[in-house]
């Protein structure tokens, strides 16, 4: 198919691109292509073809981008081309404008009304400024506000820019003078004002108290201070002066109970005494630790922060309401012995309030009459408390035995000549005195004037008090033969029978009368050696008889025993004991050859 266009047919050959309107473009910032920067190509008719895309026209961003441009003729047929357009990054930052950056000055305060601005390769002439510092200042001093300039590559400049706040008035007291503050309990002051040219209202500091409760007078320094440590100072004078006395009530009388180990009273509920004072009071008391027995009189004193003072007075009457204690001296039960001397040991009594308590005594004891006794002891204390009476028990007992006297042993002898073997004997009476019963009766366990036989008795003398009590002695009666010693041929001592040994002993001896052949006592007549006396006499023994059993017989007021002596005894020693059974012994020596 052929196309005519303007009287030239058109084919099939493609546009030609006008390279010189193809450049590669390289710029800072940002690239955006004009219609001028569009490129153009020429067909075979010679006509104008303005190339068409469909990438951006515009870059921000720093890189290298291609753009693919087209060349359409009338016939259709195409041509393309591709253009480099390089965007490089912005690295210069920004240059502030000094003269939007003045320094900036005010009384009491200043406010940064003007963004300060700066220039810049990319962004032009009006990049603002910004801060984070405060853009009003109310303070005198010197500030710095710290701006920073920043294009969109992050480029930064900062750029200072100085504040200066003064105050030069020193704030003016809104009174001409403070006044003096009184009161007779506290004061309490409101810190006063002041006007300031640039505070406005300024309110007074102070390094004193500003309330004040005790007495006296005192000065309070005000300091008025601005902003700019601009003062004044100002005196005030406060008075506190207490001039009305207090009132007080004590309270009513105690009467307490003394203690009765110590007769005093500690901690005693006193109560409270009722004051009033205009201000502040105190309540005291001299009251002791300790109040004695009898009335006290405390005084409660009231006194106020100024030193005035009001009293009352209360009575504390310690009483004694406990009794004495009686304790007795010795036993409470005391056993006393009939007809001897009593004492009583008394009793004593203690008190807590008195120091000397008489006690009293009532009852008696007779010593002499055995009995129960009491004795009761009492006393009181000078404050008429009666102790708890407390009472002795006396016995007086006997209980000691009669006082027995007997009469000495009595030894008699049988009648002479005669065959009795006991007889009658009589002897003085015993007798018995008691220290209570006076003279007492006596008992005899054989009677004066009983027959005794031959030997020895014992009698025995008892007698008995009204108490029981019993006593006795005893007194031996002894009824003896009539021995008169040996006949011959034994000879009596202290002369030695000289005698054979093996030969039989003829022993004669005579007890006034026959008393029959039970004389000896049992075991007797018996022998034993002895040692020789060769000092005593020695007489030969005539008349022995054979040997043969010994054997005692009596003949006419003689009793013989026939002593069987041993072959054996030669050239010993030996005693014979002839033992009655009146209990005598009669004793003959021999030596034997």
């Amino acid at each position: 198919m052929t196309v005519t266009e303007s009287g030239c047919t058109l084919g099939t050959t493609a546009p030609t691109p006008n390279v010189g309107t193809l450049p590669t473009i390289t710029r800072a910032c940002a690239v955006s292509l004009m219609a001028s920067d569009i490129p153009s190509a020429t067909d075979s008719c010679g006509a104008h073809i303005s190339a068409t895309t469909s990438d951006p026209l515009t870059y921000d961003a720093a890189g290298t981008y291609t753009i693919h441009w087209t060349y359409t003729d009338g016939a259709g047929n195409i041509a393309t081309q591709e253009q480099t357009v390089t965007v490089t990054p912005d690295t210069l930052a920004p240059v502030p404008d000094a003269a939007s950056l003045p320094t900036l000055t005010g009384e009491c305060s200043v406010t940064v009304a003007t963004t300060p601005t700066a220039t810049d390769n990319c962004a032009g002439s009006d990049l603002a400024g910004t801060t984070t510092d405060p853009l009003t200042y109310n303070t005198p001093g010197t500030y710095t506000v710290h701006w920073k300039f920043t294009d969109a590559a992050g480029n930064i400049t900062p750029q200072n820019q100085t504040v200066i706040v003064s105050d030069g008035a020193a704030p003016v007291p809104d009174v001409a003078s403070l006044p003096t503050l009184t009161d007779e309990c506290s004061v309490t002051v409101t810190p006063p004002t002041a006007t300031d040219n640039c505070a406005g209202i300024v309110t007074a500091t102070t390094t004193n108290p500003t309330t004040y409760t005790a007495q006296g007078t005192y000065t309070i320094v005000w300091t008025y201070t601005d902003a700019a440590s601009n003062t004044t100072t100002q005196n005030q004078t406060v008075i506190v002066d207490d001039i009305t006395a207090p009132t007080i009530t004590a309270p009513a009388a105690v009467s307490v109970n003394a203690d009765p180990v110590s007769c005093a009273v500690s901690g005693v509920a006193l109560g409270s005494a009722t004051a009033n004072d205009n201000c502040t009071v105190t309540v005291t008391n001299n009251a002791p630790a300790s109040f004695p027995l009898g009335a006290t009189t405390v005084i409660w004193t009231a006194t106020d922060g100024a030193g005035n003072t009001a009293t009352a007075t209360q009575v504390v009457n310690v009483v004694d309401v406990t009794a004495p204690v009686i304790t007795r001296t010795g036993a409470a039960t005391m056993t006393v012995e009939c007809h001897t001397s009593f004492a009583d040991p008394g009793a004593t009594a203690a008190d807590a309030c008195d120091s000397i308590v008489p006690v009293n005594a009532s009852g008696s004891v007779n010593v002499n009459v055995p009995g129960t006794y009491t004795i009761t002891y009492t006393a009181s204390d000078d404050s008429g408390n009666a102790a708890a009476p407390i009472t002795r028990t006396v016995n007086v007992v006997d209980t000691t035995p009669p006082v027995m006297s007997c009469p000495a042993n009595i030894v008699v002898s049988l009648p002479l000549n005669s065959t009795a073997t006991s007889m009658a004997v009589s002897y003085a009476a015993a007798t018995a005195t008691d220290s209570c019963g006076g003279t007492l009766p006596v008992t005899y366990s054989t009677a004066s004037g009983s027959v005794f036989n031959v030997g020895t008795m014992s009698v025995t003398a008892s007698a008995t008090d009204a108490a029981g009590n019993t006593a006795s002695c005893t007194f031996t009666v002894t009824v003896l033969y009539n021995f008169t010693g040996f006949f011959s041929p034994v000879s009596n001592l202290p002369t030695i029978n000289n005698v054979n040994a093996g030969r039989g002993v003829p022993v004669k001896f005579s007890l006034s009368g026959n008393k029959g052949l039970g004389i000896m006592a049992a075991g007797y007549p018996a022998s034993q050696q002895i040692a020789c006396n060769t000092s005593a006499p020695i007489s030969e023994l005539e008349g022995t008889e054979t040997s043969g059993g010994s054997t005692l017989s009596y003949s006419p007021d003689q009793y013989h025993y026939n002593w069987k002596t041993e072959n054996s005894w030669a050239g010993t020693c030996r005693v014979l004991i002839i033992k009655l059974n009146d209990g005598t012994e009669h004793t003959a020596h021999f030596k034997f050859k």
